[in-house]
This record gives C-alpha cells, structure tokens and sequence, in this order.
C-alpha cells in the first residue's frame, strides 16, 4: 500500500533490498526487479524464515497484486505521484552530464529505430498518462513479455525453480515474438553532434556501426574492444 510498509517488509527479510531494471536488450526494452537477500544457511538453526522465498513474495504482490481502486484501476494519486516524479527525472538527466551525453549519442545514431527511443519517454508523453492506460498497458506486458529469471546463491537450483514457479503462476505467459535487432547500415561520413553547455568538463561520445550481431564471429572481439 505503501513506500513505508514496503520498506518495513523488506527490512524484517534482514534488509533484504529491492530495486527496478529499466534497460535495453538490441530493439526491445527490458523491465524487471532486482532482489537481494540473506542467505538462509546463514539464519540460526530456529529461524523457520525464507528470506528468498519472502522477497518472492514481495515482488509477486507488486507484479499481480498492486494497489488498486473499487473501479480494478491503478490509483489515480499513485499514478500522479509517478507521473511527478519521472517528468522531474526527466528534466534533471541533463545534470548527469555522462549519461546524458551517451543518451544523446543513442538518440542520434539510431534516430527514428526502437533502440533510439527514450527509456523514460518525453515530458509530454509521460504528463498524458491516465491511470486507464497504465493498467491496460501492465495487464498487456503480464499477458505478453518474456519473463526470464537469473539467480546467484547457494540454494539448490531445483528449489530456487519451484520458488519461482509459483511466483509466476498467475503469469498467462501468451508470449509475442522476440523482434531481431535492426541494424541501421553505416554512413559514409562520420555524423558529429556537438551540444554546448554550462559544464565544468566536457564529455565526448563516440559510437561505432559494426554491423555485428552477438551471432558473429567477432562478436567477443567486438565486446572487448567496446571494454
């Protein structure tokens, strides 16, 4: 119901923490949650608590369980507060002077593609949300992404699956097909983008048009060359 009582669940899981990915993967968006927990071999022998399958639990009732209102619509206040808070992300990324340099490089090279949109979108876009349409859009990522699970522990992977099996049994997995990474061929000139501001140290980026996919044969060549 609340940021408190969220943070009050997590700390009874031994601060236990929680946070959201917001990312790409080539041409598709990738959203998800990070979770992190004590491990229970390291609880005293009495201690009957589960911190992973506890953590589960959380992001189970915030994926298929959030708080709604008497009409099944998100909350008309959450929904301003979040609308609040991402235009005021929005307006400060050119303060992070690095990562809004590599946005713009983004932007630019791949300009009119899915991999040069925005993760967070334009102010304007994101102040025409209604809570009519952040619903219909969850139920539709619920009823169509892929759902990949990564764990890294010590519990037993057999146990770690069933725990995860049952976090997403609600999920009516009617998966749309992965889109193949486009890629945009290479001019013939080098592009150059050059945005003045009032900054005490300049930030260069520079992007390359390999044309290779993670197929390629110099596909980890390529990565340690981008290193």
């Amino acid at each position: 119901p609340t940021i408190k009582e969220l943070n009050f669940v997590l700390d009874m899981l031994y601060g236990a923490s929680l946070s959201y990915r917001n990312t790409f993967f080539g041409d598709c968006q990738v959203i998800g949650f990070v979770l992190e927990t004590l491990g229970k071999r390291y609880l005293p022998d009495h201690e009957q608590i589960d911190p992973l399958q506890k953590g589960l639990g959380v992001i189970e009732q915030m994926m298929f369980h959030p708080l709604l209102d008497e009409n099944g619509l998100l909350r008309a206040d959450a929904v301003q507060s979040e609308i609040e808070n991402t235009c005021d992300d929005i307006r400060a990324q050119t303060n992070d002077t690095r990562s809004y340099a590599r946005m713009r490089l983004r932007e630019c090279m791949f300009a009119g593609q899915p991999y040069g949109s925005s993760l967070v979108g334009k102010v304007e876009q994101v102040q025409g949300f209604t809570p009519e349409m952040l619903t219909a859009h969850w139920h539709r990522v619920l009823e169509s992404a892929r759902i990949e699970c990564f764990y890294v522990g010590s519990d037993d992977p057999p146990y770690v699956a069933s725990l995860l099996e049952d976090v997403f049994a609600l999920a009516p997995m009617t998966l749309l097909p992965i889109p193949q990474a486009t890629i945009p061929p290479c001019r013939e000139q080098a592009q150059y983008v050059t945005e003045e501001m009032e900054v005490a140290q300049g930030k260069l980026e520079i992007g390359f048009r390999t044309g290779i996919l993670p197929n390629h044969a110099d596909a980890v060549a390529q990565s340690v060359f981008n290193e």
